[in-house]
């Protein structure tokens, strides 16, 4: 990512942070590694951002001797088995995918820390990707809430590549 791109980027998160009243700080800029080399997610580290995504745990161990690993802030982002739970935890500071309530105890389960997650909801219906239904939402939520080792920080959602502006407003506007 170049540099232009980067200010681009912020630049537009600035102005949509504007536009809905947010405050400044309230959104973060996540930088998704999981094609890229360590020299190329160094870069943008280098411009300043501190949070990174990885999609596959075993990717992500490549993070656990980066010189500057107590300065970022690691989100797991993609489908996370139940055999991987243990070694992500020791390796994110977030897992962003919690679609059952199944995960949800087994994260609390293996967990010696207090670790944020995000509920992944499949609002788009779509077979293809993983998530709660929206049916399921309030139920995972719940049980999430009640867990001691877990802090639930937001949803994590994603709509069709190739929607449309009008579907991306029906699929996020109910």
């Amino acid at each position: 990512m170049g540099y232009k791109v980067l200010l681009d980027i912020r630049q537009r998160i600035k102005q949509s942070i504007e536009k809905a009243s947010r405050e400044p700080g309230s959104v973060e800029l996540l930088a998704v590694a999981k094609y890229s080399t360590l020299e190329q997610v160094n870069v943008v580290i280098n411009e300043g951002i501190t949070s990174i995504a990885e999609n596959r745990v075993q990717n992500a161990s490549r993070w656990e001797s980066h010189p500057l690993r107590d300065k970022l802030k690691l989100h797991m982002i993609g489908n996370l088995q139940a055999n991987k739970v243990k070694p992500a935890l020791k390796i994110f500071d977030s897992i962003d995918t919690i679609d059952s309530t199944k995960l949800a105890s087994r994260i609390e389960n293996l967990s010696e820390k207090r670790i944020e997650v995000m509920i992944e909801v499949n609002i788009s219906g779509e077979e293809n990707k993983h998530g709660c239904t929206l049916y399921d939402f309030q139920e995972l939520s719940t049980h999430i809430l009640s867990l001691n080792h877990l802090h639930l920080s937001g949803v994590f959602t994603m709509c069709p590549v190739d929607a449309t502006g009008k579907l991306r407003k029906n699929i996020y506007n109910g």
